[in-house]
């Protein structure tokens, strides 16, 4: 059985629905994943072969999920109460769960398609970066960060890969402005 297919039976007897999506994978079940990168790895492209062969007659659905960029597939037997029971298994509120395929759908209808992602958090701490070194100049900005948890805005922030959202200070803060090369006239 592939790790895939054993976190999706385990996930649906135990909590009734699984989440396709690495950083939950590995925040759930870090006993099957040894790193959210290696649970990214075998969710890219979704599950989608695996359900079909292996989970018929499950219902596939999509949801939006507090601090995931994406959305995400929902695989599940019942859809009683679902964005509850993901909120109580998860930590994390479910703002939209439609069939999978319906929402994008309707949205291109309506023309362009825009995703607003609300500012959970305003600040990162430094330690939580993949370029933080500790004592020693940022490797990204040059910086010297006197303490892990100095929290900042930072367009150069990447997630270690200890941190489950993974978005990145591009995604997190559009709104700050690359620094000047000097070449600007």
């Amino acid at each position: 059985m592939s790790k895939v297919q054993n976190y999706i039976t385990q996930s649906l007897a135990a909590a009734g629905f699984a989440v396709i999506n690495g950083s939950v994978a590995f925040e759930l079940r870090p006993d099957i994943f040894a790193s959210a990168q290696e649970a990214y790895r075998y969710f890219i492209g979704g599950a989608g072969d695996v359900v079909a062969r292996f989970f018929p007659g499950s219902l596939t659905l999509e949801a939006t999920i507090e601090g995931i960029t994406d959305d995400v597939t929902i695989i599940t037997k019942s859809a009683d109460q679902l964005a509850e029971r993901i909120g109580w298994i998860t930590g994390r509120k479910v703002s939209n769960l439609t069939k999978a395929g319906e929402g994008k759908a309707k949205a291109a209808q309506m023309g362009t398609i825009a995703k607003v992602v609300p500012l959970q958090e305003v600040t990162r701490a430094c330690g939580e970066c993949y370029h933080h070194r500790g004592g020693v100049p940022c490797v990204k900005t040059g910086e010297r960060v006197q303490a892990p948890n100095a929290r900042r805005q930072c367009r150069e922030f990447e997630p270690a890969s200890n941190i489950s959202d993974r978005r990145n200070g591009k995604e997190l803060w559009p709104e700050l402005l690359a620094e000047p090369t000097g070449d600007a006239a």
